[in-house]
């Protein structure tokens, strides 16, 4: 697959649930704020942990950038919970995601740390 069906691939498989045939390599790792993941099976048993979580939701991209065998994709992504910005930067290796890295920050949890007021 090439990065542009792999990105396409991403987002319907989360939306659609079936998280389970996610073209991730072997090797995969996840980076966000909140750590690294490394390796698919470790990055599938988190998800299939938080699955009600991860499943469920809508995404509204905004703007992709490509370029060889990466994507940056910026998306809303919008949960029973509320909506979260995204900027991710997704790499492909022999047809497959090999890693991707997430930029985005949960508004509620780092302003009530810092005492700050969020207008939305």
């Amino acid at each position: 697959m090439t990065i542009q069906e792999l990105v396409t691939a991403w987002f319907e498989l989360w939306t659609t649930g079936n998280f389970e045939e996610l073209p991730l390599a072997e090797n995969f790792t996840h980076t966000s704020p909140y750590g690294i993941v490394n390796g698919r099976e470790n990055y599938m048993n988190l998800a299939r942990t938080n699955k009600e979580a991860f499943t469920g939701n809508t995404f509204d991209i905004h703007e992709t950038l490509f370029d060889g065998n990466r994507g940056c994709i910026r998306y809303t992504m919008k949960s029973p919970t509320g909506t979260l910005e995204v900027s991710e930067w997704i790499h492909e290796s022999n047809g497959m995601i090999s890693k991707i890295i997430a930029y985005y920050n949960l508004q509620e949890e780092r302003a009530a740390g810092r005492g700050i007021q969020i207008d939305n």
